[in-house]
């Protein structure tokens, strides 16, 4: 390349990063009609579902005057009462509402139709996980046995929000394959299934998924010996 006599290079573009943490959380609404009639309203969906969202079948966390949360369809019907401390999404299938229970500030989650609004567990929940790799894997749910103790104790709901596996164990694996995840118990391990069978007996000090997907093998150690066994 031959430089010009005289000619000086175009500027170069200094680019600015921005460096503040970028929020994705979904802003209120205020498009339709009937949103006026709340403080609040924010759309129930997973960000990495925004371009496949439905509007007919959206339903709205909704937000009152005095900060009571509840949920709304598109149409604006209320399928949740506006009486909780929040709503959030866990899946295409539920969402989990807090409440605030008598021992204030102490919080529970029940679980909902995300359809319908439908109540879908019986009992409030401490806390809550879901997994970040299946939106169909279970949701574990963690509770205390009494008042007195301290210690909670880990239990199975289905992606509907069903109760399938009581809070009776210390752990779980967070992700797992269809129909069964490795339990801890008085620290040691076993399997259970999502029907609440025993399938391996919680005698084991580890147990590991082999990482196939859909692998029914897991290998099993003891105190003396490593195995590798096919649950069936």
């Amino acid at each position: 390349m031959v430089e010009e006599p005289g000619k000086k290079d175009p500027p170069v573009e200094q680019i600015q990063y921005d460096r503040e943490p970028t929020d994705i959380s979904v802003p209120p609404l205020k498009t339709l009609p009937w949103h006026n009639q709340w403080a609040e309203v924010y759309p129930l969906f997973a960000y990495y579902d925004y371009q496949k969202k439905n509007p007919a079948k959206d339903v709205f966390e909704i937000v009152d005057k005095q900060q009571r949360h509840g949920m709304a369809d598109a149409k604006g019907r209320v399928l949740i009462p506006v009486r909780y401390a929040g709503v959030s999404m866990v899946n295409a299938k539920t969402v989990a509402v807090k409440e605030f229970s008598s021992s204030y500030p102490k919080e529970g989650y029940l679980f909902f139709r995300r359809s319908d609004g439908k109540r879908m567990s019986t009992k409030k929940y401490e806390k809550y996980r879901v997994s970040q790799w299946s939106p169909d894997a279970p949701i574990q749910v963690w509770e205390k046995p009494s008042p007195q103790y301290d210690d909670m104790l880990c239990g199975l709901l289905s992606a509907s929000g069903e109760e399938r596996v009581p809070c009776s164990y210390e752990y779980f694996e967070e992700d797992t394959p269809p129909g069964f995840v490795p339990a801890m118990q008085y620290n040691l391990w076993g399997l259970v299934s999502i029907k609440n069978k025993v399938l391996l007996p919680l005698e084991y000090r580890g147990v590991q998924l082999t990482g196939l997907k859909n692998s029914s093998l897991v290998i099993v150690s003891t105190i003396e010996e490593v195995g590798v066994l096919r649950v069936k």
